[in-house]
């Protein structure tokens, strides 16, 4: 799956997570692939204007979209990063089970 073809699903499915209103109000957009076809990225421009904070999501079975810790919980793309992989990991190991 692309993040293309989520955000249509995520569309079809009668969600507003990646409409222009949505993206302008909180300033934010993708920044990484998927992962595992189920986690990617967001960040999200603080009020300063200087400063991006980035959020992990998930996206569901149901094209529903959700956070995986905190809205905006880390600072550092290279942590975040890190941070998807390791979820994805996991994930991946739960599907095996």
């Amino acid at each position: 799956m692309t993040i293309t073809e989520m955000k249509a699903l995520n569309k079809a499915a009668g969600y507003h997570f990646f409409d222009r209103a949505t993206i302008r109000f909180f300033n934010s957009h993708v920044v990484s692939k998927l992962y595992n076809n189920e986690l990617f990225i967001t960040a999200e421009q603080c009020w300063n204007k200087k400063n991006f904070f980035y959020t992990i999501r998930r996206f569901n079975s149901d094209s529903s979209i959700v956070n995986m810790g905190d809205f905006q919980q880390y600072t550092s793309l290279s942590t975040v990063r890190k941070e998807a992989r390791r979820l994805s990991r996991i994930s991946k190991t739960l599907e095996i089970l």
